[in-house]
């Protein structure tokens, strides 16, 4: 492999990207970044010593963004930037620094937006049918069915509805 080379993994909830990442990662000698950026992110904004329920609290007000809900400005915006989109911003440029760093695997946090121009940034996206995903639930999630899981993470129950 390439130096340099940057593996971006988004993914489906329950669909196994987390372990994939986790497997590709210990194969080929790559540090993996996950919600480490989080707190990369959050001391580039100001917010320190955040204890991990406090990463828990923060990932579910400002969870991760998908290309729908980037946070684009409008135009003459005035006043001081929500948390969200301050923190987009902080990830963002911590993702930036990653990948000028080194060879490394990135999960999620809309890396594959935030590196869609880096030439050695490799993208792939993880999804798994309801089956699969409900099975999951069951033996990974402590026995969550998949609506418990939507309801729990406020993401779409199949993909139909990505």
């Amino acid at each position: 492999m390439k130096d340099g080379t940057v593996i971006v993994i988004s993914r489906q909830y329950g669909s196994g990207g987390r372990e994939l990442a986790q497997i590709l990662s210990q194969k080929l000698g790559l540090h993996l970044y996950d919600r480490q950026l989080i707190h990369i992110a959050a001391a580039k904004i100001g917010i320190d010593d955040m204890k991990e329920g406090d990463l828990k609290q923060l990932e579910e007000e400002i969870p991760p963004l998908s290309l729908k809900f980037m946070p684009f400005y409008i135009f003459g915006m005035q006043g001081e930037k929500p948390l969200n989109n301050k923190m987009f911003e902080a990830e963002s440029e911590a993702i930036r620094q990653l990948a000028k760093d080194g060879s490394c695997i990135i999960l999620g946090r809309c890396a594959d937006y935030v590196l869609k121009n880096f030439p050695e940034a490799y993208s792939f996206y993880v999804c798994a049918d309801d089956a699969y995903r409900t099975q999951r639930g069951k033996t990974v999630y402590d026995g969550k069915s998949l609506r418990e899981l939507k309801d729990e993470y406020n993401g779409p129950v199949n993909s139909d509805q990505y």
